[in-house]
């Protein structure tokens, strides 16, 4: 083989390692641009689903103030009727001991 052929091969060797190159650095930097829009559309989810998780815990928080809430008129409404409940018996008692003492009650 001539020095001019070696050269000639060499060249076709080198200019195919730069397309090479040149086409490994192309896909290397659609593969960055595809990461980069993957990334902002995981960050974006993240964000909304923090958002969602924020906005779920205030009303959690609320419908737990509201069954505290509940529970409290629960417990007065029971304290209440049993006071009503209790005075009725009182009245009918006295009724009936009224009545005892006119001699009318059995």
């Amino acid at each position: 083989m001539s020095n001019d052929e070696v050269e000639l091969e060499n060249a076709a060797i080198l200019e195919d390692l730069r397309t090479r190159l040149s086409k490994g650095e192309s896909a290397a930097e659609a593969a960055a641009v595809q990461y980069a829009l993957q990334i902002k559309a995981l960050q974006q989810r993240l964000d909304e689903t923090q958002a969602d998780y924020v906005r779920i815990e205030e009303q959690m928080h609320t419908k737990d103030e509201n069954v505290e809430a509940l529970e409290m008129q629960i417990k007065d409404l029971t304290r209440s009727k049993r006071d009503q409940e209790n005075i009725y018996e009182a009245e009918v008692s006295f009724r009936c001991w009224a009545i005892a003492i006119l001699g009318a009650c059995s």
